[in-house]
């Protein structure tokens, strides 16, 4: 295996130097206007496959002007026109023959850049190349390193979107678009994971009712209000017995002593009333200063001075 990963080392390595080769003797040739051999060596090179993308352009652009050296302008066009589409700020040199620039501008006006897409989620890769009207991408690969280390290319299905999924532990390098020819036509950065959202908060500690300040405050007020109920009530006895003493015809002393009682009655009830307000009242106060977010007291210290400020 280890064999087998040198010779397709030496292979990658020697393919640029392979088409500097051809494309040099097709110049050459061109040189000797030689057209047609010249053509059929870049066409066989571009058929070889293996290519990267600037060799690729480079090929096209020399087929192209071959084409249109021999009068084909059409097919020189389409050669430009995937130039263009690989390479859109690819120029002529001043002072190329009218023949060669015009398929050349022609292609240039209706030629659009190729562009992927890549999406990623998890495990999920999608690889969008459309639009490609010259049917550039043929295949997609992903290349990776596995969890051995390895560098290993993982085919994807479909087109013009295509589709992976990336091996558990698998760390992904980038995407490469091939022609039907095996060339690179494109080399796209792989997209990370999005990261998965954070953990939401966890929810604010909830207060037992007996803690709250507010549980204390109502209990002061319904005591507060019972309490004056009470004290009502009282003053009323008071002002009945007062009328029984103040009358001139007898009573029984029954009457005053039954009056008296439920007098002292309501107003032993009034006094517990506001005694359990004013307890809950202290407690509320007390609750509401120990559950503040914020410090209830701040001190400040100056040359001489010294402050305290509270919050209730």
């Amino acid at each position: 295996m280890t064999r087998a990963l040198a010779v397709l080392a030496i292979v990658g390595l020697a393919a640029p130097a392979l088409a500097d080769d051809v494309l040099a003797e097709a110049r050459e040739l061109e040189a000797g206007l030689e057209y047609e051999r010249a053509l059929a060596l870049v066409e066989a090179a571009l058929a070889g496959g293996g290519a990267d993308v600037y060799r690729l352009v480079e090929l096209h652009v020399e087929a192209g002007k071959l084409d249109a050296g021999l009068d084909r302008a059409l097919a020189a066009e389409d050669h430009f026109a995937r130039a263009l589409a690989l390479r859109p700020e690819l120029a002529l040199p001043e002072g190329t023959s009218p023949k060669i620039a015009a398929p050349f501008y022609a292609a240039r006006s209706t030629t659009r850049p190729l562009r992927a897409a890549t999406t990623r989620s998890g495990a999920h890769l999608a690889v969008n190349v459309a639009p490609d009207p010259l049917h550039l991408v043929a295949s997609v690969v992903v290349e990776l390193v596995d969890p051995a280390g390895l560098h290993r290319e993982l085919a994807a299905t479909g087109g013009p979107v295509f589709a992976v999924d990336l091996p558990a532990g698998a760390s992904a390098i980038e995407v490469v678009g091939l022609d039907d020819h095996g060339n690179r036509v494109l080399v796209a950065a792989l997209p990370r994971a999005a990261p998965p959202p954070p953990p939401p908060p966890p929810p604010p500690p909830r207060t037992s009712i007996y803690a709250r300040w507010s549980t204390y405050a109502i209990a002061s007020g319904v005591a507060l209000a019972a309490a004056g109920v009470c004290a009502w009530r009282t003053s009323v006895a008071q002002d009945e017995w007062n009328q029984l003493r103040g009358d001139t015809t007898e009573h029984d002393y029954s009457e005053l002593r039954a009056v008296e009682n439920r007098g002292r009655a309501w107003a032993l009830a009034a006094n517990i009333g506001f005694g359990v307000a004013a307890a809950t009242a202290i407690a509320s106060a007390i609750a509401l200063v120990a559950h503040r977010r914020e410090p209830a007291l701040a001190i400040t210290a100056g040359p001489g001075t010294l402050g305290v400020a509270g919050r209730f």
